[in-house]
């Protein structure tokens, strides 16, 4: 009896103890785990700082190409200066004289040296086109470099070279590792720490498990009374206690059968679980031969950038030979830098003005409404001017007889013909207004959609945390499908249900993770422009890759440390099988002594109590350690996504070996991709929405060209025909007039003049019969002209969204055309005018007959003013040609456009991953033409 009870209060006190040490242990690893997030935290932050690492390689390499570039731009100059040196010295030799043609050619030969050397015109165009090119490169190095001389150059280069050499230290300590690796292995980490947690909260604390022990006592010394109840009880009852006890023993030996099978599954998973730890105990070699791959290249691009540094110090020596150089450069290159500056505060104020594009934008559109209220104003009084105009022609005719007032209604009609002339300043002046606005409106535009691609890119990284975490549920729900079947086969349906909400707890916990996670991204997104310097934040990433290695190995201890554990369980059922045969034995033999027998039967059904207790704390156990199984099988897809983007950057480097290598040769073309590719991605997604509807739109466009351009060839033939019986009419006065001076000579009496006269009356009241349908003709000409401007603005308007050049261009045409419009309006109003103002004169000249000299004096007039109709038709006529040419030129330019847009849906619909840009076509109409002003002299 008593050697049964010493070896169960042995056991009891071996399971305490160990109780006690794997929670002591679970606690040690909490707190591992929260330094290895805090640590992998900041090596996460640590991973973008080598982003820009390359990123401003990237731009120093660039930087030396085109310092490389001018100067050698500089040692051609250089050269140039050595031979006229050499060639002033050979003319001191040579040329006696010299001293004396050197103060008469002075002046020259300081003009020559400024316009490199005296050569041809040609030449000296071409080398000032190149002084500019060198100018803006300058001015592009400056805004570049900021303005930096070659000493911080220097400074920067030996900063970027302690950030190689520990960016070196630190692939060193990773043994291959990649950044997105880190960060699943904290993640898995996290999960593990919030298990733990979850193990620490079942098995308590040490001074729980000293009170169970108190109550353990105290049950023992309640045992003991009920011994000495028992010695006072009747044999039969014990002995059917005893019948009923060993019924209750076999089904607790069936449940140790149990448990002994669980415990060789355990094994088992323990077996797989080695396994696995050896597989990526082997991915870990490969992942650190890789690593001494990318050490190898490392140490090959230190090479390069060496080979920079004296580069860069042999430009530091040429710098300072050219400074002297670059002095009387400077002069003749101040002009383009105030250019250049003053285009710089013209960029600044636009990106003020982007800062506040709402509020332009209405003020802008106010603004357009004020000004074509204006123009509308000024036309109106350009109307009314034409018609002062037309007044005072009257009274010039009604006044011929006074000289004196004639001049001063002359003056008059100067007056305003200067008045109108500053009307229309004003008016182009309103309209390169309305240009300069409406640019900067397309430039707001621009950046607004720049800021709207950026937005999407941040929600495209937010659906990719949405698809990760939706991946995480599926696999709970994987989890909780299993964790039902071993339930099922266990019996236990009370733990599966304590399991679930478990499992449920995390997944609100993981969902949490997730708002926390989006909350993160905003402050990222708030703290990118605000990131560390790279020497700190490698420091910190050394440190933290040494404990989280350090952690690795830790763990490794732990799970071999978990093994032993488990194996000690083991033994120590196998040893309560034995006790529990001995008890049986003991039962046995305890048939003589029933008072003996029934308090072990107490003894044994506590023991009983404790063991299922024990049983089902191993489960739960089990349980974990199938959990932190399937995080080892997590860690071993993120350790396959690893070794991709370990691949990935072993091509980024490759690819950044072959820049190095190729930059004299190659850095064009990279720019000119790199263009293309930014302006692909730019219209893909634009394109993919509007390219139907800008199909439909330039087709409705190319119609309406086409019906204008037909209505235009119309006009243009009325206008011949106007022209044409204009030509009739001014050749019918004529003949009037010849008749009139051939009767004027044969006319001996008053009444053959009156006569010739009446006929004169009667052929002017034909002729101005004939105008008054050509002039409802001109004013219904206006009228369409007006209604095709409209539509043509609202077409312009409509076909924005296809082409912001294009509309621009278009824009200016239709400016041009409505000023040449205006412009024949105002030549067939003047024609008019005369032709009113000769029949006028012809009837003054039947009243003074008489008068010969001024009947010639009349002729001469009549004669210059037909030429000068002539001419002025001749214009016109040039004009309508140049209007029907830029017609068919813009046709031409929308089919062309119409075409692009068809092939670039093709090539969408193939799904054509190397988009090229799509370059506007800019033709020119072979016509050249100024604009005309209405002070045009004919």
């Amino acid at each position: 009896m008593k050697q049964g009870n010493d070896l169960g209060k042995r056991q009891n006190q071996e399971l305490d103890i160990a109780c006690f040490l794997m929670a002591v242990e679970v606690e040690r690893l909490v707190r591992e785990n929260t330094q290895l997030k805090q640590e992998i935290q900041n090596f996460i932050d640590s991973g973008l700082d080598r982003v820009n690492y390359e990123m401003q390689i990237r731009d120093l390499m660039e930087k030396l190409k085109n310092q490389t570039s001018e100067v050698n731009s500089y040692s051609e100059e250089r050269e140039r200066l050595m031979k006229f040196r050499r060639l002033e010295e050979q003319l001191r030799d040579y040329d006696p004289n010299w001293r004396k043609s050197q103060r008469d050619l002075e002046l020259q030969l300081q003009l020559q040296n400024k316009l490199f050397g005296g050569k041809a015109p040609e030449e000296i165009s071409r080398e000032l086109e190149e002084l500019r090119k060198k100018a803006k490169i300058l001015d592009d190095l400056q805004k570049k470099i900021g303005a930096k001389a070659p000493d911080e150059l220097l400074k920067e280069l030996e900063n970027l070279k302690k950030k190689a050499q520990q960016f070196d230290d630190i692939n060193k300590k990773l043994n291959g590792k990649n950044f997105s690796d880190l960060e699943k292995e904290l993640e898995k980490l996290r999960q593990k720490a919030d298990k733990f947690d979850e193990i620490s909260k079942q098995f308590s604390n040490p001074s729980d498990i000293q009170k169970e022990l108190d109550q353990l006592k105290k049950k023992a010394a309640e045992l003991d009374k009920m011994k000495s109840q028992l010695n006072n009880q009747n044999p039969d009852q014990l002995l059917k206690n005893l019948d009923e006890n060993k019924k209750q023993l076999q089904s607790k030996d069936r449940e140790i059968g149990d448990l002994k099978r669980l415990l060789s599954e355990l094994q088992q998973n323990q077996g797989s679980q080695d396994d696995q730890i050896r597989f990526l105990q082997q991915k870990i070699d490969e992942l650190e031969e890789k690593v001494v791959g990318l050490v190898q290249e490392l140490s090959r691009y230190k090479m390069l950038l060496k080979s920079k540094e004296d580069e860069l110090n042999k430009l530091q020596m040429l710098f300072r030979d050219n400074e002297t150089r670059l002095a009387q450069m400077n002069n003749e290159l101040q002009r383009s830098k105030n250019d250049l500056q003053r285009a710089q505060g013209d960029l600044q104020k636009a990106q003020g003005d982007l800062r506040k594009a709402q509020t332009d934008l209405s003020k802008s559109q106010q603004e357009n409404q004020n000004l074509k209220q204006q123009t509308d104003d000024l036309k109106r009084q350009n109307q009314e001017l034409a018609q002062e105009n037309n007044n005072l022609q009257q009274d010039l005719e009604n006044q011929t007889q006074n000289l004196g007032q004639l001049d001063e209604i002359k003056d008059q009609l100067n007056d305003l013909q200067e008045e109108k002339n500053q009307l229309n300043d004003k008016v182009s002046d309103l309209q390169n207004d309305l240009k300069e606005k409406q640019r900067l409106f397309d430039q707001k535009q621009k950046e607004l959609e720049d800021a709207l691609k950026r937005v999407k890119d941040l929600e495209a990284k937010l659906l990719e945390m949405d698809h990760y975490i939706d991946t995480l549920e599926d696999d709970l729900q994987k989890f909780e499908k299993d964790n039902q079947q071993l339930n099922r086969e266990a019996g236990q349906k009370q733990l599966a249900d304590r399991e679930l909400e478990r499992l449920r707890g995390l997944l609100d916990q993981m969902k949490n993770q997730y708002d926390q996670q989006q909350k993160e991204l905003g402050k990222l997104k708030n703290n990118l422009d605000q990131m560390r310097d790279l020497q700190d934040e490698l420091a910190q990433a050394k440190s933290e890759l040494d404990r989280a290695n350090s952690v690795i190995a830790q763990q490794q201890d732990e799970l071999a440390q978990k093994e032993n554990e488990i194996s000690q369980l083991v033994r120590e059922v196998q040893n309560l099988e034995e006790s529990n045969n001995q008890l049986q034995d003991q039962n046995n033999n305890l048939q003589q002594t029933l008072q003996e027998q029934q308090a072990v039967t107490n003894g044994n059904q506590e023991e009983l109590t404790k063991l299922r207790r024990i049983a089902e704390d191993y489960k739960e156990k089990i349980r974990q350690l199938e959990l932190k199984f399937n995080e080892y099988s997590n860690m071993e897809e993120r350790l396959k996504q690893s070794d991709h983007r370990i691949a990935v950057l072993m091509t980024e480097i490759e690819r950044l070996n072959s820049l190095v290598k190729q930059i004299t040769s190659e850095t064009e073309d990279w720019k000119q991709k790199h263009s293309r590719i930014e302006l692909a991605l730019l219209e893909y997604r634009q394109i993919e929405k509007t390219n139907r509807d800008a199909v439909n739109k330039n087709q409705q466009f190319i119609n309406e060209i086409e019906r204008l351009k037909k209505l235009l060839e119309a006009k243009h033939i009325e206008l011949l025909q106007t022209i044409e019986r204009c030509d009739l009419l001014e050749s019918q006065q004529q003949t009037l007039m010849n008749q009139v001076q051939d009767a004027l000579k044969k006319a001996d009496t008053g009444d053959t003049i009156l006569l010739q006269y009446l006929l004169i009356a009667a052929e002017n009241e034909r002729l101005t019969g004939i105008l008054q349908p050509i002039q409802e003709k001109y004013n219904q000409l206006t009228t369409q002209v007006k209604e095709m401007t409209i539509k043509y603005t609202e077409l312009q308007n409509k076909t924005l969204g296809i082409d912001l050049d294009e509309y621009e261009r278009l824009k200016k045409l239709i400016i041009e055309y409505e000023n040449r419009i205006a412009m024949l309006s105002l030549e067939i109003q003047r024609l008019k005018a005369k032709t009113n103002i000769l029949d006028r004169n012809n009837g003054s000249q039947g009243n003074y007959g008489s008068n010969d000299n001024i009947n010639i004096q009349y002729n001469s007039t009549m004669f210059q003013s037909n030429e000068d109709l002539s001419k002025k038709i001749t214009d016109l006529l040039c004009l309508i040609a140049m209007m029907s040419a830029e017609l068919d030129v813009l046709r031409s330019n929308n089919e062309k456009q119409v075409q692009q847009q068809i092939v670039n849906q093709y090539r969408q619909n193939n799904d054509v991953t190397n988009v090229q840009t799509i370059q506007s076509v800019e033709t020119t109409s072979g016509f050249s033409y100024q604009r005309i002003s209405s002070n045009r002299k004919y």
